[in-house]
């Protein structure tokens, strides 16, 4: 966490403006489900949602419309109705997706969790990259940025997409944490290799199924991956296990699996393998970790940052790499045991209470930056 600021206020009253679908399961979803109860408890915290059902009773929250969960509702919302919503004597609004509105009467600080689809161009269509453009343009109304990475923060300045704005890094807790019930689901599969993430292409499947067919010793092991909700991605997702001649050797379970069976997934595989080549921060790395899992993931953008000396990396462009990976820890029970211990070692470095510190630490420096330019404006300072 990289937030420096001169003076932190005690007791502000912040807005979560989590207009997204909690319900989809992705990370920005389990993002806005894990940071708001841990922004509650430092601080009286109002989330604006349209699925208020989502988030602990102990939450604070008011509902809004639903259209607000799309791409571009979230934009309309945020220019057009946000204003209205906001409790009176709020302090700061805090955006967990990359938006922000002109204008309002206190601080944005807003989080960008990766620049994906302008970096990776030809790994998304074109109507996501316009909608990934225009939220970034918006953020210039911000008065503070937050990334989950440095690599992300990198990116923006290289990329000079918000010249100007200070930009601080505060990584985030794991989104699917050990759970208790459901134990037993992953034992169906076993013995087996997992990927749990999207199926976009910069996800790299096509190598990760190409390094599994090729995969020696892993012969005896079946490859389970989470389903991606889109059915033209998992159509491709299919294509390469036909072209590899691996259909009865590879799982691919639907998407929407609850917290709970992707726990146990995490809790029961032999390795996780994650061969993205591109991460704006890397969940699925940190939470199987955080369930003792031996990880082997690429050594690209912000993985090293995620994993640290605790994962067994490979080079995400080469399928023979990724296969020697995952033959490595198959075979050496001494390294598969010490990737499990460094790994539940590095994932209790990451918290949701930590993250929680410092978009507060954010919204505080944000608060200060403005009052001061109010007084200046004012003739209060020299």
């Amino acid at each position: 966490m990289r937030i420096a600021v001169a003076m932190i206020h005690l007791g502000m009253k912040l807005v979560l403006n989590a207009a997204y679908d909690t319900r989809l399961g992705d990370g920005i979803a389990h993002y806005i489900l894990r940071i708001a109860p841990a922004l509650d408890r430092l601080c009286e915290l109002t989330v604006l949602t349209p699925d208020p059902a989502s988030f602990p009773p102990g939450c604070r929250t008011r509902r809004i419309p639903r259209w607000t969960s799309s791409r571009s509702g979230q934009l309309v919302w945020t220019f057009s109705l946000l204003h209205g919503y906001l409790p009176r004597n709020c302090d700061c609004v805090v955006s967990p997706t990359p938006v922000a509105a002109p204008c309002l009467p206190i601080p944005t600080v807003a989080v960008v969790h990766d620049i994906t689809p302008l970096v990776q161009r030809r790994a998304l269509n074109a109507r996501t990259k316009s909608a990934s453009w225009a939220s970034i343009q918006t953020i210039r109304w911000a008065d503070g940025v937050v990334t989950d990475s440095e690599h992300t923060r990198n990116d923006l300045m290289r990329m000079n997409l918000l010249p100007g704005l200070r930009i601080g890094v505060v990584y985030a807790g794991p989104g699917v944490e050990p759970a208790e019930h459901n134990r037993g689901f992953g034992l169906d599969f076993r013995p087996y290799i997992l990927y749990v993430g999207a199926h976009t292409l910069h996800k790299n499947i096509r190598r990760l199924i190409a390094a599994f067919a090729r995969g020696g010793q892993a012969k005896n092991h079946r490859l389970v991956m989470t389903g991606s909700r889109d059915a033209g991605l998992l159509a491709h997702t299919q294509t390469a296990i036909r072209h590899f001649g691996v259909r009865d050797r590879v799982t691919v379970l639907p998407g929407g699996l609850s917290d709970e069976q992707v726990s146990d997934l995490y809790r029961n595989c032999s390795v996780f393998v994650y061969p993205s080549l591109y991460e704006g921060f890397g969940l699925p790395v940190l939470e199987a970790m955080a369930h003792g899992a031996p990880v082997a993931c690429s050594r690209a953008s912000s993985l090293p940052e995620v994993g640290g000396d605790a994962v067994l990396y490979f080079d995400p462009l080469s399928a023979d790499d990724i296969a020697a990976k995952m033959r490595e820890i198959l075979n050496c029970r001494e390294l598969e045991l010490a990737l499990r211990r460094h790994g539940l070692a590095r994932a209790r470095k990451f918290s949701w209470d930590k993250a929680a510190l410092g978009i507060y630490e954010a919204a505080s420096a944000a608060v200060n930056r403005k009052h001061t330019k109010t007084l200046s404006r004012a003739g209060a300072w020299p």
